[in-house]
C-alpha cells in the first residue's frame, strides 16, 4: 500500500508543480517575455537590457504567487486530491476482508480516512514549499503590506520576511483546506464506485458552492477564499478558516454515510 501511496504521491507532485509553472508562465507573460521580437521599432535599448528589464518587472513574490495560481485555482481542488484515489485500493484490497480481519470496522475505516487525508494535504503542501522555495531564489517583495491573512503576524512581517510569509500561509490555512478537501473525497471515495467520480465531484461541489457564494454574497462557502489567501484584501484570518469549517462539516455528512454503507456492505 505504501509503495501505490507514492505512485500517487509523485503523479500529484509532478501534476501540480507543472500545473504551477505554466500557470505563472503564460499569466506573468514569462514565456512571452522570452520570445517576444526585441528588434521592434518601439524598444529601446539592446535585447539583453530590455528582456532584462522585463524579467526584473515581473520577478516579484506578489507576481510570482498571483500568476501560479491565475490559471489553475478552479482546478486545485481536483489535483491536491489526487492522492486520495489510494483509498479505492484499500476499498478492494483490505476492506472486502474487513468482517474477518478488523475486529472494529469502523475504527479502521476512520484512521485510514484522516491518515489518506492528512497524508494528501502534506503532499501538495510540500510540493508548495518547495516551488516557492525554488521561486524565491529570484524573486524580490514590491509591496509591502499583502492583505489581510498577514493581520496576526507582526507589524512589518511580509515587508522584512516575504519567503516566510508564504511558507506560513502553506502550513497554516493551506494544509487546512487541503486536509479538508482530503478529507471530504476520502468520504465520497466510500460511496462512490470510480476514482474520477470522486475528482470530479470535489471540483464541481467547490465551483458549484463558490457560485452560490457569490451569487447571495454569502463567502461562507466559498473555499476559494481560502485557497485566495495571498489575496485576501481586508478578509482577516479568521474569516479565511470559516469556509474551511464549513467544508469540513460537509465532509462529515458526506464520511457518515458513506462509512455507513462500507459497514452495511462489508
Amino acid at each position: 500500500m505504501r509503495k501505490i501511496f507514492r505512485r500517487y504521491m509523485i503523479i500529484t507532485t509532478i501534476v501540480l508543480v507543472v500545473s504551477l509553472f505554466l500557470s505563472w508562465g503564460f499569466s506573468s507573460h514569462f514565456f512571452e517575455i522570452l520570445t517576444m521580437d526585441y528588434s521592434a521599432p518601439d524598444l529601446s535599448g539592446s535585447k539583453a537590457e530590455v528582456q532584462s528589464m522585463f524579467l526584473n518587472s515581473i520577478l516579484t513574490w506578489e507576481n510570482f504567487v498571483d500568476s501560479s495560481m491565475f490559471y489553475i485555482i478552479n482546478f486545485l481542488p481536483g489535483i491536491v486530491v489526487l492522492p486520495t484515489i489510494v483509498l479505492f485500493e484499500e476499498k478492494k484490497m483490505q476492506f472486502t476482508l474487513a468482517k474477518n480481519h478488523f475486529a472494529n470496522l469502523r475504527k479502521s475505516i476512520l484512521v485510514s480516512v484522516l491518515r489518506i487525508s492528512l497524508l494528501s494535504a502534506l503532499t501538495s503542501c510540500m510540493v508548495l514549499t518547495i516551488y516557492y522555495s525554488i521561486g524565491g531564489i529570484f524573486m524580490h517583495r514590491e509591496i509591502d503590506h499583502i492583505g489581510g491573512f498577514a493581520d496576526f503576524l507582526p507589524e512589518y512581517f511580509y515587508e522584512m520576511h516575504p519567503y516566510l510569509f508564504f511558507l506560513i500561509m502553506v502550513w497554516t490555512i493551506y494544509l487546512a483546506t487541503f486536509f479538508v478537501l482530503s478529507f471530504l473525497a476520502c468520504s465520497l471515495s466510500l460511496t462512490v464506485g470510480h476514482p474520477y467520480q470522486t475528482i470530479l465531484a470535489v471540483v464541481v461541489i467547490c465551483i458549484l458552492l463558490s457560485f452560490v457564494s457569490n451569487l447571495f454574497s454569502f463567502p461562507i462557502f466559498n473555499i476559494y477564499i481560502s485557497l485566495l489567501a495571498y489575496n485576501s484584501g481586508a478578509i482577516t484570518t479568521y474569516q479565511l478558516f470559516v469556509p474551511v469549517l464549513c467544508f469540513a462539516v460537509i465532509g462529515l455528512i458526506f464520511y457518515w454515510f458513506g462509512e455507513k454503507k462500507m459497514r452495511l456492505t462489508y
